[in-house]
């Protein structure tokens, strides 16, 4: 027994000794596997520490551009008011401008209507009124020396157109008057209550012989007899006279002439109507212009010059109301004005 003992020790002294030697060389296995692992983190740390610094100094390089932009937007923000306030001075100057373009073309626009009426001034002395004159004295030239060789009818006959004549200068030179003085300012606008009627039979009184020469009815056509309203009587009588006067102008010979009433709208509506020979469209805008010259001979060859139809727009507007006309040609026209009714009975 003693001497299997010890061989048994000895082999589990061997077994032992090859575990720890097996569990030593394991143990060396894990120590160097540990030592590589360290290795590898301490090379992750390395770069970690790098990456590290890399961010620090990026964001370093951030902040200083952050504080860049910051130091921009402030610029553009000043840059901005500037402009701001650049676009309202602008904008003020624009209106500013447009005020003065506004204010050249009303100049302009009243230097224009001076010049045009000008022109038509001189135009009607130069020939609407010379012409006229020029007849008058050749007629009274030939009455003259034929007066003692010439029959009654004859001098009757020559009477007769230089009494025309006399009466379409006397109407130019009063409308030619009241417009010269309108242009002035010298004309004051002085409304009064009146009858409409009675002034319109006064105006029928006044153009009757005109009318009788060509055979020409003037009639009146009103609902009520007694109405009255506030108007300017001179201006009244000029607009009714010269409406009145081309509606015979312009008729044939023994034609009719309405003169109507209306209420419309608290005005009253006056048409002045003929069955005449009417007046071609493209001259209708132009009636009531004074930068448009153009004459149109009556039916008995009457002479005409624009300027009471002129005249008789300036004295309706004064009044705050309008006019207007319409025709066809070859059956007749149709000019109507309306007056504000600021007193009715």
């Amino acid at each position: 027994n003693d001497g299997v003992q010890p061989s048994r020790l000895e082999k589990l002294v061997d077994e032992r000794t090859r575990e720890l030697s097996s569990k030593n060389l394991l143990l060396k296995k894990q120590t160097n596997e540990l030592s590589e692992i360290n290795t590898i983190l301490e090379e992750k740390q390395q770069q970690i520490e790098l990456q590290t610094e890399e961010l620090i100094a990026m964001n370093s390089e951030l902040n200083e551009k952050n504080v860049q932009l910051v130091d921009q937007a402030e610029y553009l923000r000043e840059v901005n008011t500037l402009l701001e306030k650049s676009r309202q001075q602008t904008e003020e100057q624009a209106q500013v401008l447009m005020v003065q373009k506004e204010e050249l073309e009303r100049v302009n626009s009243e230097l224009n209507e001076l010049n045009a009426t000008k022109d038509k001034f001189f135009s009607i002395i130069a020939h609407d009124i010379k012409n006229p004159f020029s007849t008058i004295l050749g007629f009274s030239e030939l009455l003259q020396i034929n007066f003692n060789t010439w029959t009654e009818e004859k001098k009757l006959q020559i009477v007769n157109l230089i009494h025309i004549t006399s009466e379409n200068v006397f109407e130019l030179l009063e409308n030619l008057l009241q417009w010269s003085r309108s242009q002035q300012g010298a004309i004051e606008f002085n409304p009064e209550h009146i009858c409409l009627k009675e002034q319109i039979d006064y105006v029928f009184t006044l153009l009757k012989n005109s009318a009788d020469e060509k055979e020409i009815e003037l009639k009146l056509s009103i609902s009520d007899k007694n109405l009255c309203l506030d108007v300017d009587v001179r201006m009244l009588n000029t607009i009714l006279r010269n409406l009145i006067i081309n509606a015979i102008k312009f008729s044939h010979k023994g034609g009719q002439v309405y003169v109507k009433i209306e209420l419309e709208n608290k005005n009253v509506l006056v048409k002045v109507i003929d069955n005449g020979v009417g007046i071609r469209g493209e001259l209708l805008d132009k009636l009531f212009r004074i930068d448009s010259h153009h004459t149109t001979e009556g039916t008995n060859n009457e002479k005409g010059t624009g300027l009471g139809l002129i005249l008789t727009k300036e004295f309706v507007a004064k009044h705050g109301g309008e006019i207007w006309v319409e025709s066809v040609v070859g059956k007749g026209s149709t000019f109507s004005f309306s007056l504000p009714m600021f007193v009715t009975s």
